[in-house]
């Protein structure tokens, strides 16, 4: 029995020297990138939320440094998901808006080169795991030598995914799925360092885009946690905001009886049970979380890899304000404005937290803004890899990730641009957002919309939840950012919607 001892110590000493090799010939950071899906900045403990159990992400938070004002470059999942991997606005990314789930039909333009792209020819192993959102074929991955991507929005059991092109089967909770290739990945023994792009699937509810566009559920409120999950927060109280599930007045509109549509009002609202099981789907990408973190500590990686935790856009609800009620308002974004679809700050700030143990101060945090087309130059940065030859619209946070007290980046202002219409989900009651155009700088906001030729500015130093309008107040400042707003777009050549005729 001594002598087998013996062995499976030697056997461990042996595997985490290999899997460690690449600590010690290349003292690159690994960068592990794992990306929620509809998860609000609002929905984290660390971020304000007091109810929920993720004891992993709030180590995370502790561990590392948080950004309370990071945005996603959209308010929906594919543009932001090809900014993040181009480090370029959606308009300039090629993926202005959501791409067809329609069976082989690509996505993101293959002309534009992925963070994947640069990072493999720096010498990084690269891989994708999760849902993909940018075409829905089996071609290659940019980038990546390695992926496992979910077909469309993915389904929360026995998920169909596309393994390096085939197409294959898979069993279990689609978190727990994805997660132990995630883990396997990770325990690779390898030589050189690893980007590996986690994408979740959850907190997205189960709904189906058909190749026309539309939803199986179109209220988006089908939400499946783990079996284990399905008693967790029993009893517990439900978070709203004090005008949620109430009848609108002087919306006449919105409170109009329409065919097969219950009128809104208390009965339209999202019940306990539903807000209850998203909450449940989060608790799965805690426990993820934390295998992620044991399986690189293991192998003795943890403390030379960056992890970093996000969102593709902010959280589904604080609609109510808007005049829409619908049956997906499952998060309240208090105090934040609107959410996912609309260009308020509740449908673009989403969670961002970064642990690095060499080099980020641990419970640190930073009122730098922040937006995922900062990740490609971030990460080039760190793995020593050169931009792309195209242009990029994002910055380096190395500076802010080393001295999130002290930094500055050389950046005068973070842009946004839809051009298009988001339903409320419940047809004939309103838009979460129309055609727009965002710019920030410092801590001014304007909004221009282009329906109407309407501009709205706010100061969110002073008005985080965008409701003292300055733009009669301000003409100048409201003037001078509209000019500036109008001279991103036409650098961008970005399109602009037409009036029917």
């Amino acid at each position: 029995m001594q002598a087998i001892r013996i062995i499976q110590l030697v056997g461990l000493a042996f595997l985490l020297a290999i899997v460690g090799e690449a600590s010690a010939a290349d003292r690159r950071p690994n960068v592990l990138l794992i990306l929620a899906d509809d998860l609000g900045s609002v929905d984290l403990n660390c971020y304000g939320a007091t109810d929920l159990v993720t004891p992993h992400l709030n180590a995370l938070a502790a561990g590392g440094l948080r950004f309370t004002q990071f945005y996603a470059p959209a308010p929906v999942c594919s543009p932001s998901r090809a900014a993040l991997l181009t480090g370029r606005y959606p308009q300039r990314a090629g993926v202005p808006g959501n791409v067809s789930s329609e069976a082989g039909k690509v996505g993101m333009p293959a002309a534009q080169v992925t963070i994947a792209e640069e990072l493999k020819r720096a010498g990084y192993a690269t891989a994708h795991i999760g849902k993909w959102h940018m075409g829905n074929d089996n071609s290659r991955r940019p980038g990546f030598d390695h992926w496992v991507c979910l077909e469309g929005q993915g389904t929360s059991f026995n998920p169909v995914m596309n393994v390096d092109g085939a197409t294959v089967r898979s069993r279990g909770y689609v978190t727990d799925v994805l997660s132990e290739r995630a883990v396997a990945f990770v325990k690779q023994a390898r030589s050189k360092p690893f980007l590996l792009f986690f994408a979740h699937k959850a907190v997205h509810p189960e709904t189906v885009q058909r190749a026309d566009g539309s939803l199986s559920d179109p209220g988006a409120s089908h939400f499946i946690p783990a079996p284990r999950h399905e008693k967790l927060y029993t009893g517990a109280k439900v978070r709203r905001r004090p005008n949620a599930r109430t009848t609108p007045e002087g919306k006449p509109a919105l409170a109009r009886d329409l065919p097969g549509l219950p009128p809104l009002g208390p009965a339209t609202g999202s019940s306990d049970q539903t807000i209850l099981d998203r909450l449940r789907m989060l608790a799965a990408i805690d426990e993820s979380t934390g295998d992620l973190l044991k399986a690189l500590e293991s192998t003795g990686q943890l403390d030379n890899t960056l992890v970093i935790f996000t969102s593709d856009n902010g959280g589904v609800g604080g609609y109510a304000r808007e005049g829409i009620t619908r049956a997906g308002e499952v998060t309240h974004n208090t105090p934040l404005r609107s959410g996912k679809g609309s260009l308020y700050e509740g449908g673009i700030r989403v969670p961002f937290i970064a642990r690095w143990p060499r080099s980020v101060p641990a419970g640190s945090t930073t009122a730098i803004p922040g937006v995922h087309v900062d990740i490609l130059p971030t990460f080039a940065d760190l793995a020593g890899a050169p931009l792309p030859d195209q242009p990029l619209d994002g910055v380096s946070l190395v500076p802010v990730l080393k001295a999130p007290a002290t930094a500055k980046l050389g950046r005068d202002a973070i842009h946004h641009h839809f051009p298009g219409y988001l339903e409320s989900y419940v047809h004939d009651r309103g838009w979460r957002t129309t055609p727009v155009s965002v710019i920030r700088e410092g801590n001014f906001k304007l909004l221009e919309f282009h329906e109407d030729d309407r501009i709205e500015l706010y100061d969110l130093a002073a008005d985080i939840g965008e409701r003292a309008d300055l733009a009669t107040s301000r003409p100048e400042k409201a003037l001078a950012l509209r000019r500036k707003l109008a001279e991103w777009r036409i650098s961008l050549d970005a399109a602009m919607p037409t009036r029917k005729k």
